[in-house]
């Protein structure tokens, strides 16, 4: 099909030569405009311009897929990228995506979105449906790609400062962590659970998305170090325990206990913890506790004193939801979080 420089599009803008660009399409709608729903008006007045934005402010998405309107297309704006790939099935995609004007979507986000789908289809797609259905937790391998790939560095581009001090300057499809919105959010979150297994996709980022940023958002730069790169990186996951059995996620009425050594430079943490996402696979706990000074968050690294064990969810346990016992767990008082007896606060900041 023939191509066309924008400048040569804006020679046919006369009453009787009309054409118009939709989505990087040429159309001539010379003919077309006497027999258009809206009348002639509309299509000369954006005659000879790209008029993508206009369009579909007026019209639904898939209009230009009707044999009838399709035939008006007579070539291409010469250096058009390629359309990604959207599925047929009503729903099947977030509006964003199909949607081919938005004031809120930009290159941006479309390079984002390509990106994390390639990289799911590759690493997370071909056994996902069998792993949900087996109960079997994300491979230490398919975390590590992951990591190569910013992939989980990319759960947490909200925060694009931290990012880039473990080492990520760049997210999937190149984007910049500094640049990272709300949409980049959205569109990860719904890249993940497009793949319809919610335990295994939970298995992938519930604990670590609600463990770590307690971590870099109120940890010493010490904790935050030997922490939160490694994550990044797929070589350690976190989950985040703080539900008991007495009361659930009633967070002031917890019952897990940290004493502090007489020297001061440890804590002993003696408790349980239940439906902790994550917990059968994680190396960090970012734990509440009470202690002497009030409810205080301490990171507790897998250890003798750790025991874990499955729960049965109604969902898959690639999930790895745990029930989590510490006996006599013995912790450096560095992996306290922030301020002792600030820990309610900071559990409450988790997404703040």
């Amino acid at each position: 099909m023939a191509e066309f420089t924008l400048d040569e599009v804006a020679k046919h803008s006369s009453p009787t030569d009309m054409w118009i660009v939709v989505d990087g399409d040429v159309y001539d709608v010379t003919k077309f405009s006497a027999l258009h729903p809206g009348g002639h008006f509309p299509l000369a007045e954006v005659a000879g311009t790209d008029c993508t934005e206009q369009f579909y402010g007026l019209h639904r998405g898939d209009i230009l897929k009707n044999p009838r309107f399709a035939k008006l297309k007579i070539g291409t704006v010469a250096g058009k990228k390629p359309e990604q790939t959207v599925q047929e099935a009503p729903y099947a995609e977030a509006h964003g995506f199909w949607r081919k004007s938005s004031p809120y979507y930009t290159e941006s986000h479309h390079r984002f979105r390509a990106a994390i789908r390639e990289i799911m289809e590759r690493e997370v797609i071909p056994t996902a449906a069998e792993d949900d259905e087996e109960d079997s937790y994300p491979s230490p391998e398919l975390m590590l790609a992951l990591g190569k790939a910013g992939f989980i560095a990319a759960m947490f581009s909200s925060d694009g400062k931290v990012v880039k001090q473990a080492g990520f300057d760049k997210l999937p499809g190149g984007v910049d962590p500094m640049e990272v919105d709300e949409f980049h959010e959205l569109i990860l979150t719904e890249e993940v659970k497009r793949i319809g297994c919610y335990g295994f996709s939970d298995g992938l980022n519930g604990g670590l998305a609600i463990g770590l940023p307690p971590v870099y958002k109120f940890g010493s730069q010490k904790l935050i170090d030997e922490i939160v790169p490694a994550v990044f990186r797929g070589e350690k996951r976190i989950c985040l325990a703080i539900t008991e059995p007495y009361g659930g996620s009633d967070v002031a009425g917890i019952h897990t206990t940290a004493v502090k050594s007489a020297d001061g430079k440890t804590w002993t943490i003696n408790g349980v913890k239940k439906w902790i996402t994550g917990g059968m696979f994680a190396e960090y706990f970012t734990t509440l506790c009470k202690t002497d000074k009030g409810i205080t968050m301490i990171v507790v690294p897998r250890s003798a004193g750790v025991d874990t064990k499955r729960i049965k969810t109604s969902y898959s346990g690639a999930a790895g939801t745990a029930y989590v016992e510490y006996k006599d767990c013995v912790v450096p008082v560095e992996y306290t979080v922030g301020k002792e007896g600030s820990g309610f606060m900071y559990a409450s900041g988790v997404h703040g």
